[in-house]
């Protein structure tokens, strides 16, 4: 996202290019932002200044007050004088808070003017693949527009709606098989890695996000997938085709299976 106003002087990057985390990726127009670096450099070198300033007066201002006191003890000056030197040396003094406080204000204006120069260029924020420019060379933006989206597809996430009806078994860490439509003879495997803490008012369901394996990088953001949790093994379990097993018809809610006994 941008974190400044201006226009987008330089985006090199296509939608599809790779970027590493970090790396810049668009620049906004910094010449005003540089401008305003050197108006707050200048204007703390000016606190300086002053605060240099103040404190030469400070230290006369203290001298005279030092002076004063012996005066008065001898008779030199009146009490008028004495109170008079007195009030210039405390006024001094809060002189030298007074630039001491414009000088941090200073310093903090030119990091903030420094900032703004820094955010001038947008950095990827993950390593991936530039999944959309929502913005070109020479457009406007502002705070906080989105400038681009990045998709990692090495470190993908299935997100599957499972009924309430069917959430006991399943625990963090189980393992998912599926396909998608793109490579339908390609079994992937995934980890369940969170179960959503509420059921969908609507479906009665609860999404479960599954941490995907895809090294070889088929997978894409965005595809359908069918698949299956493993949530337990039965080894001694009887398993026979699906084609084996017999309905009278597809709504029928019994199913036969036939078995061969003494050849018949």
């Amino acid at each position: 996202k941008a974190e400044v106003i201006g226009h987008i002087s330089r985006f090199d990057k296509e939608e599809g290019d790779s970027v590493a985390a970090g790396e810049p990726v668009a620049w906004v127009d910094d010449e005003n932002y540089r401008l305003l670096v050197r108006q707050s450099e200048t204007a703390q070198q000016f606190a300086e200044a002053g605060l240099e300033r103040a404190r030469l007066l400070a230290a006369h201002s203290r001298s005279e007050w030092d002076r004063a006191q012996n005066l008065v003890k001898s008779g030199g000056i009146t009490d008028k004088d004495l109170k008079a030197a007195e009030l210039a040396d405390r006024d001094a003094a809060a002189q030298v808070l007074v630039a001491q406080a414009q000088l941090e204000q200073a310093r903090a204006a030119l990091e903030v003017a420094r900032k703004k120069v820094r955010d001038t260029i947008i950095y990827a924020p993950v390593s991936g693949e530039i999944q959309k420019k929502l913005v070109n060379k020479g457009s406007y933006v502002e705070a906080p527009t989105q400038v681009f989206s990045i998709v990692d597809n090495r470190r993908l996430e299935l997100e599957s709606p499972v009924p309430s009806a069917d959430l006991a078994p399943i625990r963090s860490g189980q393992r998912v098989t599926f396909r998608v439509n793109s490579y339908p003879e390609t079994i992937f495997e995934g980890r369940v890695i969170e179960t959503n803490p509420a059921v969908d008012e609507q479906t009665r369901a609860a999404k479960i996000r599954i941490q995907v394996v895809n090294t070889a990088g088929k997978l894409k953001a965005g595809m359908f997938a069918q698949g299956e949790i493993l949530t337990g093994v039965n080894a001694k379990a009887v398993v026979i085709p699906a084609a084996a097993v017999y309905r009278d018809d597809r709504s029928a809610k019994s199913s036969y299976v036939f078995v061969l006994q003494q050849g018949k």
